[in-house]
């Protein structure tokens, strides 16, 4: 069975019938929800199953919960549990489900389980669970096999990989497999299958020059780190899409020490493990292994999703999508982009805190500092994206008195401090101020804020006790 706090607790929950205690659950790398069974007249259902079977099995296992409906958290990054959908324990033929993971998957899927669990106040209703525990590293990768249906000349089989990723599942196609199974690996093969095609258009910024360049050193500064985001939003894969960007460079280039050392390295580990306040908070965690990129820069990225960057002369960029920021888009499809204040400044306050202890060991010791925080084809369907006033409100992401209506669908602030004054609550503040702003909001309508010295700084005990 799998072995973390998470998915014991879920089992405990399961196996007592309490489902109320359900109500609230984050989905995560170990647990999965669905609304209903699976269809097994369906072809697709049946593979989707598979993979997601496939997906824990290639990661560290989980529980894949049936009978559960999601939606995406005000308060936390991932989806939660709203409602329980209880049914007849006889509507899943589990023989049958394990016998097409098993058929569907190589190699097959160790002590997998397909259990019934009655609920404890009608014993005739419950929910059902996939169980799979973690596999032995020699198994691995477990990869898919998909009956090709047609004539005796088209039938035989499609393969594929994947792996569960943060509270997602991504999947490579049999091409990327192959490609990289022959480099000798196989554990975050999607990112690096990805980045080959986009690092050719990071070489643009080889070719320029800014020695002979009429702009002032803070123009150049900003505009190299403009070219920068450009080329990790096509990285990321998120041209075209809403998406957000936070980043921060130096005014004089340092070099970010031992970032090529190895991966139990410090500063690889602060990369792909950046601060938190809260478990499953909004975040800039990637959940995938960095790379680096022509000796340039350490990259993570998740393909269509977000992406964070460090170059070893100090420039910090986060790329992710508007998913990141607004309410879930996936479940109001045409509608306009509503933001989620917490997210706004929990996410800015945590790229700041990142990028503050990164420049520590700096060295030389930097001087000034740029943060840009950027918000672009925030326009959907026509509508302008919409931020109501004050901390967090559930009655926020249906409409709430005096929000306001973006006045154009791209939007970018930009603040300036030195290295004695680099305090993350403050540039996290001054960076949200200017959205606020630019929404027509006054200051006192910025949450998540309290006062120090004179000085609005994020108020990390606010966004700790906002989550509770």
């Amino acid at each position: 069975m799998p072995q973390n706090s998470i998915t014991n607790e879920i089992l405990q929950i399961l196996e007592n019938g309490e489902f109320e205690r359900l109500i609230g659950k984050i989905e995560s790398e170990s647990f999965d929800c669905k609304s209903s069974p699976y269809q097994l007249d369906n072809n697709n259902q049946k593979f989707e199953m598979a993979k997601d079977a496939c997906a824990f099995a290639n990661a560290n296992g989980g529980i894949i919960l049936i009978g559960a409906r999601t939606r995406r958290s005000d308060v936390h990054s991932e989806d939660e549990i709203e409602a329980l959908s209880p049914f007849p324990g006889d509507l899943i033929n589990f023989e049958r489900c394990l016998s097409i993971v098993d058929t569907q998957t190589f190699p097959r899927i160790e002590h997998i389980e397909a259990k019934w669990f009655p609920s404890s106040s009608n014993d005739g209703r419950g929910v059902a669970a996939f169980i799979i525990p973690k596999q032995p590293e020699e198994l691995k990768p477990f990869l898919l096999t998909k009956p090709m249906e047609g004539d005796i000349q088209t039938s035989g089989f499609t393969f594929g990989y994947a792996e569960r990723r943060r509270a997602g599942t991504s999947h490579m196609n049999i091409q990327q497999f192959h490609s990289q199974l022959k480099m000798g690996g196989h554990s975050n093969l999607i990112t690096q299958a990805t980045q080959e095609v986009q690092e050719t258009l990071a070489r643009v910024l080889e070719r320029l020059n800014f020695s002979g360049s009429t702009q002032s050193p803070g123009e150049s500064v900003e505009t190299e780190l403009n070219g920068r985001i450009e080329d990790a939003i096509g990285a990321a894969e998120l041209n075209d899409q809403p998406l957000v960007v936070i980043a921060a460079s130096p005014y004089r280039r340092f070099e970010v020490t031992d970032l090529f050392e190895g991966r139990d390295n410090a500063m690889v580990r602060l990369l792909e493990r950046p601060p938190e306040l809260r478990p499953h908070g909004f975040d800039v965690t990637v959940g995938t292994e960095s790379r680096i990129i022509r000796a340039q820069l350490r990259r993570s990225v998740m393909p269509g999703v977000r992406l964070l960057e460090l170059w070893r002369d100090g420039t910090l960029i986060f790329v992710g999508t508007a998913e990141s920021l607004c309410w879930g888009l996936s479940n109001r499809p045409g509608q306009p982009l509503r933001i989620n204040p917490l997210a706004l400044v929990e996410m800015n306050y945590l790229f700041a805190e990142l990028y503050h202890q990164i420049v520590t060991s700096a060295n030389p010791e930097p001087t000034n500092f740029l943060f840009s925080f950027r918000i672009q084809n925030f326009t959907v369907s026509d509508q302008p994206s919409l931020l109501a006033p004050g901390p967090l409100n559930s009655n926020q992401r249906f409409g709430f008195p005096n929000t306001r209506l973006a006045p154009d669908s791209c939007f970018q602030s930009r603040h300036q401090c030195d290295f004695r004054t680099l305090n993350p609550g403050m540039v996290a503040f001054c960076l949200v101020r200017e959205i606020y702003n630019w929404f027509g909001h006054d200051n006192d309508a910025i949450p998540y804020i309290e006062e120090q010295n004179g000085f609005g700084v994020v108020s990390t005990d606010m966004i700790r006790n906002a989550g509770r």
